[in-house]
């Protein structure tokens, strides 16, 4: 019977393969684990800012349309019109250069 004799990894003892210590694997392991974790921790920092934003955004957003509303019934003929009453202005004749009261 033919013996076989096994080192440990279950390699021939006459075979030769590079080892690689263990200490390197935890340490690559531990420094991807570091970048993940500080990308994580960035992304969720940017998430939340960019939710501020966005929430600014939209009160923009609404303060402009309401000032759109807002410039609109200013510069619409009939308020332009009840204005110029109010202050006691009557409305001239297109073609008549004096307001249709003076000879």
């Amino acid at each position: 019977m033919q013996q076989f004799s096994l080192t440990r990894g279950g390699t021939a003892p006459n075979a030769t393969r590079p080892r690689t210590p263990i200490w390197l694997c935890l340490v690559l392991v531990a420094a991807a684990a570091w970048a993940y974790l500080s990308q994580a921790d960035r992304v969720s920092a940017a998430n939340a800012r960019l939710e501020a934003e966005q929430q600014t955004t939209q009160q923009l957003i609404s303060q402009h349309q309401a000032a759109l509303v807002e410039l609109g019934r200013v510069t619409s003929p009939t308020f332009i019109f009840t204005q110029a009453q109010a202050l006691g202005m009557t409305p001239r004749d297109w073609g008549d250069p004096h307001g249709g009261d003076q000879p």
